[in-house]
């Protein structure tokens, strides 16, 4: 929502907070009882193939990569384990790896 509203320091704060203790901190997620909506509109129509917590986590990821600068592309060293993460949690998709493989090819 803070993106959505165009409070992008805000949306940063909150995606690297879920990022860094979720997945870099491996904190367990205990239960998703309430509903909810994932942080990238575009997971909305991706299929959780069983993995809610791996989802959840890759839309926030997703999102951090989409909206953390106004271009990724001046950012590679910052964003380069962001994509492992997506590819770990085994929600890589076909954009996110088009976006890495600019940024490795530059």
């Amino acid at each position: 929502i803070s993106y959505d509203i165009g409070q992008r320091g805000v949306g940063n704060q909150i995606t690297t907070y879920i990022i860094d203790r979720y997945i870099d901190k491996a904190q367990v997620i205990e239960a998703l009882n309430e509903p909810f909506v994932p942080s990238c509109k575009e997971f909305e129509t991706i299929d959780t193939d069983g993995k809610l917590k791996n989802w959840l986590l890759s839309s926030a990821v997703d999102q951090y990569i989409r909206k953390h600068a106004f271009s990724c592309y001046f950012t590679e060293k910052k964003l380069a384990p962001h994509f492992n993460k997506l590819k770990k949690l085994g929600f890589l998709k076909a954009e996110m790896k088009s976006r890495q493989a600019l940024l490795l090819a530059r």
